[in-house]
């Protein structure tokens, strides 16, 4: 070839490799813009969803507690302003804590064990039948809020507790190098009500594990023998 046409085609080469080269690039800073919008756009719709679980699932708690009061209320019963200052606390945790992602894991605890004392008021004999034992925890310790009261919730909710002097709840919360452990225990009703709400905060419950936790929980919940167990273990770090 004679050196003004290979100089034309050398010249042509290279302004072609350079045009590939900057589609290339421009596709590229593109396709990866797009995959960034769509990942955030996913990460928005997490949060979204895990908010509205949050905001089911605080309701939930409260419906039933208010209900149980409301019973003593009609009844006349003495123990209703005792479970209504209780109540009060408990709100004023869900007000002022738990609209924060992470919360103390000794606000959480506390939270239990003014629920068990709602339970407990009920009756000496109910109280009597009541166990809660927790170890391990301190200062630095977080976790999701209102994560472990519904599955103590449901203890009670499908325990035979208040209609058979056999019926018992065990509950035990421990944490040993950031490893959670939480268990919960509870004799079962003969028969099942069925409800069309029914089960609502332990679904709730475990799309928030899995929304909070992907990979960092184990959950088994199952009948074991003539009671019901909840398993969790949650990596707190």
């Amino acid at each position: 070839l004679h050196p003004p046409i290979l100089g034309i085609l050398l010249w042509t080469s290279f302004t072609m490799i350079g045009l590939i080269m900057i589609s290339t690039s421009a596709y590229t800073h593109y396709y990866y813009d797009q995959k960034l919008v769509a990942i955030n756009a996913e990460a928005d719709k997490v949060k979204a969803e895990l908010a509205l679980l949050k905001t089911q699932i605080n309701p939930h708690f409260l419906f039933n507690t208010l209900n149980n009061i409301y019973g003593l209320v009609h009844m006349n019963d003495a123990r209703a302003p005792q479970m209504i200052a209780m109540l009060s606390k408990i709100l004023r945790y869900l007000l002022y804590d738990c609209s924060e992602a992470r919360v103390s894991l000794r606000k959480e605890k506390e939270l239990i064990e003014n629920y068990l004392q709602l339970q407990a008021m009920k009756s000496k004999s109910v109280a009597d039948r009541i166990d809660f034992y927790s170890d391990g925890i301190n200062d630095g310790h977080t976790i999701a809020p209102m994560l472990l009261i519904n599955f103590v919730e449901n203890c009670f909710k499908h325990s035979d507790i208040e209609t058979s002097e056999t019926g018992w709840v065990n509950i035990s919360l421990e944490v040993s190098d950031n490893q959670l452990h939480f268990t919960t225990r509870n004799t079962q009703k003969a028969v099942k009500a069925k409800s069309r709400h029914s089960g609502i905060g332990l679904s709730n419950t475990k799309k928030m594990l899995e929304g909070e936790y992907d990979g960092r929980h184990e959950l088994m919940a199952g009948s074991v023998q003539e009671f019901y167990e909840i398993d969790l273990k949650l990596d707190l770090s």
